[in-house]
């Protein structure tokens, strides 16, 4: 069910003048959970009326109109319940009106005027919570402490009174995304809780207050990749082609805390998580919009976490050999393969990983003939005039077949 919220200060301040309710007793039956009602006082069932009232006039400000479920949703978000219908409620005249449905609830409170607004309401009657429960509210006090446990951020204001119903930075009238002047219908994740209520407005695994990249205060302003959807509600929020979500590489469920190159800046941010050099965008491989599944060296990293990303240990921002900052454009055989997805950088026939002919671990600084081509780009690495992959061992003896003098191609 959805969460919904907020009262002006004049519901307030009707609300605090209210507080000492009485008991006015008129003797007035109707079916109410099944059993016979006494309509008293209530400042709570006037308090939740002109909420209602306020909500359907800010839809009717911004040119939409109201229903029986946008009824639900305001219920819901700023009192974190809904009835169980019929209630009778009283008038200021002393008249009666029996709800049956939520839409019947909108025409009352529509209807409410300065001098014509709800005093009482019949008990006992039952609510429906967010969480599922009925509850029989059997008087006053159980209604008023049904509508002040509705704290959705557990600031210690009830939703009806809290312009932040979900403590995110995030004034509720700026959640109101779709511009209908009622933020309770605002669901951007679809979880079925309403933005200004939810504490992740976008599902990504990125507390909305968290989203706030700049520091501010206000996360709404914050867009990373600049696509005018700010970052609490954009699901990719650097727009590299991973889900925000799926940049959580440590698995701990925030994605705020991950970052691969570590340079500061989160991968949910950072346009080239692993600072090869390659923007993280441009690690889709196989072209279907995700570089998450890419993983060229089947190493469980996928390309765009992986500082050697076809595994042949030569750093990818290594294989960027004209140095112009972009390794995705080096292919030193010609062979259409970049050198930093290629495991044959040079095509001499050798597995660059196995040009590490030093053996110190370091394939890139392997140079045999000091020619200033590291072995793994020299297809003649030792410049004996014989390609390497010509330099053989026939029949694996570990010598040199060809007799002359060369590398054995591995």
């Amino acid at each position: 069910m959805k969460t919904m919220k907020k009262l002006n200060g004049l519901v307030v301040a009707m609300f605090v003048a209210g507080m000492l309710f009485t008991s006015c007793k008129k003797e007035t039956t109707t079916e109410t959970g099944g059993e016979s009602g006494v309509v008293e006082a209530s400042e709570t069932a006037r308090t939740v009326t002109t909420a209602l009232k306020t909500r359907a006039t800010a839809r009717g400000t911004a040119g939409s109109s109201s229903t029986g479920t946008d009824v639900e949703n305001n219920l819901e978000f700023d009192f974190c319940f809904g009835f169980v219908y019929p209630v009778t409620l009283q008038y200021n005249n002393g008249t009666t009106v029996s709800v049956a449905s939520n839409s019947d609830l909108l025409t009352v409170a529509q209807g409410i005027t300065a001098t014509q607004y709800i005093t009482g309401i019949a008990f006992p009657f039952d609510i429906v919570t967010t969480t599922g429960s009925t509850q029989t509210i059997a008087d006053e006090a159980a209604f008023l402490a049904a509508a002040n446990s509705c704290d959705t951020d557990q600031d210690g204001t009830p939703n009806y009174q809290d312009t932040d119903t979900d403590g995110d930075g995030i004034a509720d009238t700026d959640e109101d995304l779709d511009g209908s002047g009622d933020p309770s219908n605002d669901d951007t994740d679809g979880d079925g809780v309403a933005n200004g209520a939810d504490s992740d407005d976008d599902g990504d695994g990125i507390e909305t207050a968290d989203e706030d990249v700049d520091g501010d205060g206000n996360p709404a302003n914050d867009d990373t990749d600049g696509d005018g959807i700010p970052n609490c509600q954009d699901t990719d929020d650097d727009n590299d082609g991973v889900a925000t979500a799926d940049e959580d590489a440590d698995g701990d469920g925030n994605p705020a805390n991950d970052d691969t190159d570590g340079d500061g800046i989160p991968n949910n941010q950072d346009t080239d998580d692993d600072g090869d050099g390659i923007a993280t965008a441009d690690e889709d491989v196989d072209g279907d919009g995700n570089p998450a599944n890419d993983d060229t060296d089947g190493d469980g990293i996928p390309n765009c976490q992986d500082t050697d990303d076809d595994g042949d240990g030569v750093e990818t921002a290594t294989e960027d050999i004209d140095g112009d900052g972009d390794p995705t454009n080096d292919d030193t055989d010609g062979d259409g393969i970049p050198n930093n997805l290629d495991t044959d950088d040079d095509g001499d026939g050798v597995a660059t990983a196995n040009e590490d002919y030093d053996g110190n671990g370091d394939v890139a600084d392997g140079d045999a003939d000091g020619d200033g081509t590291p072995d793994y780009l020299d297809t003649d690495s030792d410049n004996d005039g014989t390609d390497d992959n010509d330099d053989s061992d026939a029949n694996g003896d570990g010598q040199d077949e060809d007799n002359d003098g060369g590398r054995i191609a591995g």
